[in-house]
């Protein structure tokens, strides 16, 4: 929504000039701004959020690699030189970030899944020790079924 709302900026800017009613507020340059950034901000979060959700259905080897491909757009977004405001939002869903999927490679059914996708192997994962313990978790599983 606020994509399409700073990608119609003129236009509403327009609209506001040739209407009358003067109790309409208007956004100032720095506003529009930071409606822009704030879009860069947001679309690496709503396209993983569609990956995850969406018509089709992802599977849970992927979670772990989105979550810390977030992580790392989270760190480069930190150094970016935005407004106070918008740095703000980007420490905020870092921090919810962080809170809610904190803990996503410690979960044994998404590191395995992970670990076995041809995609990702170790390569999905952040800390080293998890994804060997994964590794050995799987091995003694294979070997205990042979």
């Amino acid at each position: 929504m606020l994509e399409r709302f700073t990608d119609l900026e003129n236009v509403i800017k327009s609209t506001i000039a040739v209407l009358d009613n003067t109790d309409i507020p208007v956004l100032s340059p720095n506003e529009w701004k930071i409606c822009r950034d704030l879009c860069v901000v947001l679309r690496p979060f709503e396209k993983t959020t569609k990956t995850i959700s969406g018509k089709n259905y992802s599977t849970g080897s992927i979670i772990i690699p989105l979550v810390n491909g977030l992580y790392v757009v989270c760190k480069n977004l930190m150094k970016r030189k935005f407004q106070d405001i918008v740095i703000g939002v980007v420490t905020k869903l870092n921090e919810g970030l962080h809170t809610r999927c904190g803990q996503v490679e410690n979960s044994n059914t998404l590191a395995i899944a992970a670990l076995l996708d041809p995609r990702f192997k170790l390569m999905a994962f952040q800390n080293s020790s998890i994804a060997d313990n994964t590794k050995k978790h799987v091995i003694s599983l294979v070997a205990a079924k042979i």
